[in-house]
């Protein structure tokens, strides 16, 4: 799955979301706008590879928004997003792993499942899970992405991307038949969008051939040997 830091189009306006127009924390006041500042040198310092000062100017607006009970807020989930990057790029594991658990999990409870917000959630999650190779886990989570897209081309051209990692994914986790049916899904859509030829996928289509052999699909795996490139043969 595509994996992306919110950007600036997607990240929501503070004043928009903020009922009052100042909040009281820690003894100072906190408007609107003040919490944009904080946000926006957040990730004037992530540009600048400066992991510790964006996690710090990130986590005030954390708990800046936690002490209004904000945490449901859209602008509290994509914070969470941000925050994950930036402990995942300064190598803090653990909490990059807690942050894009907490950003899918309120994401998955507070927002539409096709929400950008939800996606890139979903994404952070993603990436954590693939880094600790939890394949099953990170293969439930395309599998609820491909199933929030709708029908625009915006969103076939999302699925075509997800349909890569779902028949990885598949095989990673041992599930032959359901690998065979993606990839065969995956190359029916490139053809619709790129006009892409065999030539153009002969890496995608050992894998197939590989996962008919496993499957002990003898003839479709002879149907599609003339689209191979080699002398490839069933091991």
């Amino acid at each position: 799955m595509h994996i992306a830091v919110l950007s600036a189009s997607l990240l929501i306006s503070f004043p928009s979301f903020m009922a009052s127009p100042a909040i009281a924390f820690e003894g100072k006041t906190w408007s609107a706008s003040k919490i944009e500042k904080v946000r926006k040198r957040a990730t004037i310092a992530a540009d600048k590879k400066k992991w510790s000062l964006a996690i710090r100017y990130n986590e005030q607006v954390l708990a800046v928004l936690r002490s209004r009970a904000m945490q449901d807020s859209a602008p509290y989930i994509q914070a969470l997003i941000l925050g994950a990057d930036y402990y995942a790029q300064a190598g803090r594991v653990m909490e990059a792993d807690a942050r894009a658990a907490e950003a899918y999990a309120r994401a998955e409870a507070n927002l539409p499942g096709a929400h950008e917000i939800t996606r890139a959630a979903r994404a952070a999650h993603y990436r954590q899970l693939i880094a600790r190779q939890d394949y099953s886990a990170a293969l439930a989570l395309v599998e609820e992405a491909v199933a929030a897209l709708g029908v625009t081309v915006d969103d076939d051209y999302r699925r075509h991307r997800y349909l890569k990692h779902l028949y990885s994914l598949y095989g990673l986790t041992g599930q032959l038949a359901r690998e065979a049916e993606t990839i065969e899904a995956f190359l029916r859509l490139d053809r619709q969008l790129y006009g892409n030829t065999a030539i153009d996928h002969a890496k995608v289509l050992q894998n197939l051939a590989n996962s008919y052999c496993l499957q002990g699909k003898l003839q479709e795996f002879e149907n599609l040997r003339p689209k191979l490139s080699g002398d490839f043969v069933c091991p």
